[in-house]
C-alpha cells in the first residue's frame, strides 16, 4: 500500500509544469546565493532566504522578472555587475531561466514539505467489485483513463 501511495505522489508531481520552490529554486539559491545573501551574511543588506526581505529590496518583483534585480544581475554580461560573482561560480542557462520563470509565476516561497498540510483529494466516483479500499479507487481511475483493465479482483486481507 505504501508503494502505491509513493507511486501516486510521484505521478502527480510529474504532471505539474509549475516551478516548485523547494525542488527547483531553493537548491539554486542555497548553492549560489545564500552564502552572501542568507541568514549568516547579507551583502548589500539583501537577504534572499526570506521572501519579505527580497521583496522589500526589489530583488524579486513577483510576476515581473524585468523589474526584478535578481534577474537583471543573473543575466548581466558585465563582470562587475553579474551575480553570482564569477569567482563564486556562474549559474547555468537552465538555472537562470528557471529563476526567471519562478518570478513570472509569482515567486512563491514554500515551507519545507514536512510542514505543509496534506491536500485532501476527492475519491474518484467509480464502482467496481475490484475496489476494496480508497486507494483502489485512484488506481482503477488511472487504469480506466488509460484504457487498461485490471487483471483480477484483489484479495481482501481484512
Amino acid at each position: 500500500m505504501i508503494r502505491v501511495l509513493y507511486f501516486l505522489v510521484c505521478f502527480f508531481s510529474l504532471c505539474s509544469n509549475a516551478v516548485d520552490f523547494n525542488k527547483d529554486i531553493k537548491p539554486i539559491l542555497s548553492k549560489k546565493c545564500f552564502s552572501c545573501h542568507g541568514k549568516s551574511e547579507q551583502k548589500g543588506k539583501l537577504r534572499l532566504d526570506i521572501r519579505e526581505y527580497a521583496l522589500k529590496k526589489k530583488a524579486i518583483v513577483p510576476g515581473n522578472p524585468k523589474d526584478s534585480e535578481i534577474v537583471k544581475k543573473i543575466f548581466s554580461t558585465e563582470s562587475d555587475d553579474v551575480m553570482p560573482p564569477p569567482e563564486k561560480g556562474t549559474l547555468k542557462t537552465e538555472e537562470k531561466e528557471l529563476l526567471k520563470k519562478w518570478i513570472e509565476e509569482g515567486a512563491n516561497y514554500d515551507s519545507h514539505w514536512a510542514y505543509n498540510q496534506l491536500a485532501k483529494i476527492p475519491l474518484p466516483k467509480i464502482k467496481s467489485e475490484w475496489i476494496s479500499n480508497p486507494i483502489d479507487s485512484y488506481v482503477l481511475n488511472k487504469l480506466t483513463l488509460r484504457k487498461l483493465k485490471q487483471k483480477k479482483v484483489p484479495i481482501n486481507l481484512h
